[in-house]
């Protein structure tokens, strides 16, 4: 499941692009990402770095406050997250 901050920043994204009327693949290009990481992004399926935010805003041609006005974080962020190929350590033999 997306945690609720992520959709929202990227339901938030993805209005700002619409509004500019651009499409997918343009606002994609111009942010240089690739189209399927930006549906990604506004679908709230991705934590997205500080280069990546910037990217985004400079793409939407908007200041990157825009991008979180009005949206806050709420405690769901602060729950652990599952590791990725995390593996239980393997006993010795002897």
């Amino acid at each position: 499941m997306a945690n609720p901050f992520f959709v929202a920043v990227g339901e938030r994204v993805k209005a700002i692009r619409l509004e500019s009327g651009l499409s997918r693949e343009e606002a994609a290009g111009r942010m240089q990402l690739n189209p399927f990481f930006l549906a990604r992004v506004e679908r709230g399926e991705q934590n997205l770095s500080l280069m990546t935010i910037g990217r985004i805003a400079l793409g939407l041609e908007c200041p990157v406050t825009r991008l979180f006005d009005g949206i806050e974080p709420d405690s769901s962020l602060l729950e652990p997250r599952p590791r990725k190929n995390h593996r239980e350590p393997r006993l010795r033999q002897t």
